[in-house]
Formats: structure tokens, sequence, C-alpha cells
């Protein structure tokens, strides 16, 4: 119940920024003035509204209810992210390391909230694997934009890297809704046809699979009638 309330409070907060955000723009358009101030106030409205999308992500799978402490943590991530690129957007000549951090844990705040999107479908049991793959297709992409950012050095063998990892992060995105859209669609047509085999005893009473003993009688449609 405070995950869902924590996402409805995510959700005003995010499309009241979008309003502001809107506002701001339309303003800026129609005066034709722009500002270093009316810069700062789009991007700490712009952050706010990425950081309610991850947070609204994070909570979500908070109300799955299982290993909730990711959950809890992707959400405190947004808000300690936002805090830091607040503070990078007001600054007047923010530092390399500064920076350097804001980018850091953006890239970590998007990875947790997009990972924890993907852990939230069931999916069959045979294809649960396919959601670790990605998760773990994140976490490695999350770590080597990591390392680019602070070594800021690129090659060619990191550009194939990253190139490989993002293709795998985007297909696994696709993948698993489609799972999970096809499981849904098995288990419905499962429940469609289920079926109660019953099997005769030496006693005379029926049995099922699961050794439930049934008493069984025909059916008097003319009670019915």
């Amino acid at each position: 119940m405070q995950a869902d309330t924590l996402r409805k409070r995510m959700l005003w907060l995010f499309v009241t920024c979008l309003a502001l955000t809107a506002a701001i723009a339309i303003i800026v358009v129609l005066s034709g003035t722009w500002s270093l101030f009316v810069v700062r106030v789009l991007s700490s409205s712009a952050s706010i509204s990425a950081a309610s999308i991850c947070g609204m992500s994070c909570a979500a799978f908070i109300e799955r209810g299982r290993q909730v402490a990711w959950g809890h943590a992707g959400v405190l991530l947004a808000f300690a992210t936002l805090i830091v690129a607040w503070a990078a957007i007001w600054t007047d000549r923010p530092g390399d390391a500064q920076v350097k951090l804001t980018m850091v844990m953006v890239v970590w705040t998007v990875a947790f909230a997009h990972a924890e999107l993907l852990l939230l479908p069931k999916l069959a049991r045979e294809h649960a694997w396919v959601q670790l793959a990605a998760v773990a297709a994140i976490a490695a992409l999350a770590l080597l934009l990591t390392y680019i950012v602070i070594d800021q050095r690129t090659g060619d063998a990191i550009g194939r890297v990253l190139a490989t990892l993002s293709i795998l992060v985007a297909l696994l995105t696709l993948v698993v809704p489609v799972l999970w859209r096809i499981g849904g669609a098995a288990r419905g047509a499962s429940a469609a046809h289920e079926q109660l085999v019953l099997t005769k005893g030496e006693d005379g009473a029926w049995c099922d699979r699961a050794g439930n003993r049934y008493s069984v009688q025909p059916f008097d449609e003319s009670r019915n009638s």
C-alpha cells in the first residue's frame, strides 16, 4: 500500500513537472528570450520528471512483494541522483569530478529502473532465464558506461562492445513482454480447457490425480427445467 501511494505521488509530481516545463517552454518560445536561468529551470524540471519515472518503476517493483530491498534502493538512488543533478545544474562552473559523478549516478538510476521494470512480469519457469539475462546485460552496459565516463577513453574495441551490449539490452527488453504475453495466452487457453480426470477405485470411490476423492452422480437436468 505504501509503494502504491509513493507511486501515485511520483506520478502527480511527474505530471506537474511536465506541465511546468511545457509552460516555461511556451513562454520562452513566445517571448523569444533565453537566459541561463531559464535553461536551469527547464533542466531542473526535466530532471524531476526523469527521477519520477525511475522512482515509479522502482515503486512498482516494490509492490511485487519480492526482493523489495532492491526496489527501495532504486527509489533512494533516483532521489539522490536528482539532488546531485540539481547541484550540477545550479553550479556556475561544476568541476570535472562533479560532472562525472552526476553522469555515473544517472546511468545507474536508469539501469535500476530498467532492470526492475523487466523483472515485473511473471514469466513461465522455462523463460525466467530471459529476465536474468536482461538484468545481466543491463548491469554490464552500466558498468561499461561507468568506465567510459570515468576513464574518458574510447576505442574501436570499446565501441564494439558498447554497441553489442546495447543491441542485447534492446533485444531482451522487447523479448520479455512478448514472452509474458505468450505465457498469458497459454495460461488463458489452459484455463479455458480445464479437465477433471477421475479414476474409479476398488472401493467404488472416484479419485483424481492428486488423490482427492469424489462422489459422482448423474446430473438430473429435469430438476432445472
